[in-house]
C-alpha cells in the first residue's frame, strides 16, 4: 500500500475512534438532560422523583 493511503487511513482510523468517543459521551449527556427535564417536570408536578434505568 502506498505510504500516503496508509497514513490517510489511519489517520481516518483515529477520527473514527474519537467521533466514537463522542457519540458515546452524547448519549450519556442525552441521559443526563432527559433525567433533568423529568426532575424539573415532577418537581412542578409535585410527584415523587424516579431516575430512569437505575
Amino acid at each position: 500500500m502506498d505510504p500516503a493511503v496508509a497514513g490517510e487511513v489511519e489517520h481516518l482510523r483515529a477520527r473514527v475512534a474519537e467521533l466514537e468517543g463522542i457519540d458515546h459521551r452524547m448519549a450519556e449527556l442525552e441521559e443526563r438532560v432527559d433525567f433533568s427535564e423529568r426532575l424539573l417536570a415532577q418537581g412542578r408536578e409535585g410527584q415523587p422523583i424516579e431516575r430512569k434505568g437505575s
